[in-house]
Parts: structure tokens; sequence; C-alpha cells
């Protein structure tokens, strides 16, 4: 089938300025699915930057 639209969801990566060998954990993160002024969802996932 076709895909369907789910919602939209606003994240903050972690960024890295310099890579380090010692690197703090990322941790998951559970950030909310709106769909309109609806919730859809949760998406839980982890961002990073590198710089």
């Amino acid at each position: 089938g076709a895909p369907d639209f789910l919602g939209r969801v606003q994240c903050s990566p972690f960024v890295r300025l310099v890579p380090d060998e010692i690197k703090p954990t990322i941790k998951l993160k559970w950030f909310p699915i709106k769909r309109g002024r609806d919730d859809a969802g949760e998406l839980l996932a982890a961002f990073e930057l590198f710089l």
C-alpha cells in the first residue's frame, strides 16, 4: 500500500564539535509524534551531529 503520514517530530541532536576517544553515552529518548494538535504516537531515538 501507499505510505501514510504519521505526523511530525521535533528533536534536538547531541552536537559533537571535536570527536572524542571517550564518548559520553548517548541515551535513547521518547519524542512525541504530533498530527496537527493531536497525539499520533511516540518515536524512540537518539540523534548525534558531528561537526
